[in-house]
């Protein structure tokens, strides 16, 4: 979705590079907050079910954003991406390290690093649907379509087996 802003800024919120700007921002104040929180609520919660609340929120936020016709309100939503955006890339990185023999991580790392090859990816998808839908219906399906497929994946990752290492 970031390749896209500065259509959503111009478009629908109809600001130029100084409304842009604040977009940008308000992402990256999300993720500095939710490192300030991050580790208190490590400790205290489920490792599994903060990623699934982290990884789930984020398209709910974009859903949000996508509605939204009003800078103030675009900033809100964005903070809250950025800060599940963050809290799930952080949380995720903590439990490979633990949970993976020492022999492998260097392995699983790089596959773990594979997403971000995968963003053009889903920029073609994202770039599609607003072909189609325009640049508010289009984000707003393609977050949809990401929470399903999360959700999903949680869902059977939850009712599979679970081998202890």
């Amino acid at each position: 979705y970031h390749r896209f802003l500065p259509v959503f800024a111009k478009e629908v919120l109809n600001v130029g590079p100084g409304g842009l700007g604040l977009l940008m921002a308000a992402q990256g104040f999300g993720g500095i907050l939710t490192l300030s929180f991050l580790t208190p609520m490590v400790e205290k919660w489920n490792k599994e079910t903060l990623i699934f609340v982290a990884a789930t929120s984020t398209p709910v936020f974009l859903i949000l954003f996508s509605m939204s016709n009003s800078l103030f309100v675009s900033m809100v939503h964005l903070t809250l991406v950025g800060a599940t955006g963050v809290a799930y890339r952080t949380i995720s990185r903590v439990i490979y390290q633990m949970q993976v023999p020492y022999g492998f991580l260097g392995r699983v790392m790089s596959v773990f690093q594979m997403d971000h090859g995968m963003r053009s990816v889903g920029s073609m998808v994202i770039g599609t649907f607003i072909s189609l839908f325009g640049i508010a219906l289009g984000l707003a399906l393609t977050s949809v379509v990401s929470l399903i497929l999360t959700s999903t994946i949680f869902f059977l990752y939850l009712r599979s087996p679970r081998i202890e290492p």
